[in-house]
């Protein structure tokens, strides 16, 4: 069960943006969205790998040294290899994303809004399929709620003060885990980052193209804040 009791370093505090349950939405969105079907040799149509494999994972290009992140990245998984891209357009506060299948077929765009701390998620149409919003709060690197149509369904928490661990949970608990995995030279030579996601579930919908794009939106929220630094 959610509340809004939460411990920093040992402090409670209280949560001034708890998860509560969503009120419905299909009214103002219609109805939930497909997944995308590939086409198997032997088993004919199933879920994209993108949406249903267990560890994906999602790896910022650069030049051939690393030193320069581009915004744009390759999205695997150890048994199935390639699974799609993520491609950046714009420059500072004007980025966008676009996130295509391993086809090059495009899925969602993930797009800047007027509040510098919100994005939202469109699919090829134009309609949204939900939004993110970027909170820091009590030296902990981010808390970022998921919504739909106005309603929060889920939430990007970290666990430590780097962003490197982070879980992606809905009402029933924990949906998958991000790891961002860097070591000592990569943190200071390279701006480079790669993502690891544990399904712990699947979900469909809405949720399931939220989930995906997840680690675009954290990169995105880390790359803000960076600029409101300088």
């Amino acid at each position: 069960m959610w509340t809004n009791q939460v411990s920093s370093n040992g402090a409670s505090s209280v949560d001034s943006n708890p998860l509560e349950p969503p009120r419905p939405t299909q009214s103002k969105l219609g109805p939930e969205p497909d997944l995308p079907l590939i086409e198997m040799a032997n088993s004919g149509p199933i879920v994209d790998p993108l949406f249903s494999e267990s560890e994906i994972h999602i790896e910022e290009i650069g030049d051939d040294l690393g030193l320069f992140a581009f915004g744009e990245f390759n999205i695997s998984s150890p048994t199935k290899g390639p699974l799609g891209h993520v491609e950046r357009t714009g420059k500072r506060s004007e980025r966008t994303y676009a996130l295509t299948s391993v086809s090059g077929r495009l899925l969602a765009q993930l797009q800047p809004t007027d509040n510098i701390r919100l994005w939202v998620l469109v699919d090829p149409t134009g309609r949204q399929l939900g939004e993110y919003s970027h909170n820091e709060r009590f030296g902990v690197d981010m808390l970022m709620p998921i919504s739909l149509g106005g309603d929060q369904i889920a939430e990007i928490r970290s666990h430590d003060g780097g962003g490197k661990k982070l879980t992606i949970s809905d009402l029933s608990g924990p949906l998958i885990t991000i790891n961002r995995p860097k070591g000592f030279f990569a943190d200071t030579l390279s701006t480079l980052d790669k993502y690891v996601m544990t399904r712990h579930r699947l979900s469909s919908g809405f949720l399931a193209y939220l989930a995906l794009m997840a680690p675009v939106a954290i990169d995105e929220a880390r790359y803000r804040r960076d600029l409101r630094r300088r």
